[in-house]
């Protein structure tokens, strides 16, 4: 998903050793979805373009008041 912030670099993974101490950390959504009938709305892609597109107004430079 690296075009959504126009990265000319493509990630390489494995390209180093996993770090020794770090814990991975994995999501499962399926406890969440039984306990409280949950389940998501906006798909990954689409959230992380919507926080692309915030970061981006967010973060431009306007002019002095």
């Amino acid at each position: 998903m690296s075009d959504l912030v126009a990265c000319t670099v493509d990630p390489q993974f494995g390209a180093l050793p996993d770090r020794p101490l770090e814990r991975v950390k994995k999501v499962d959504i399926a406890e969440s979805c039984k306990l409280i009938g949950w389940q998501p709305s906006t798909s990954l892609r689409v959230g992380l373009t919507r926080t692309v597109e915030w970061y981006k107004n967010e973060l431009m430079v306007r002019p002095c008041s």
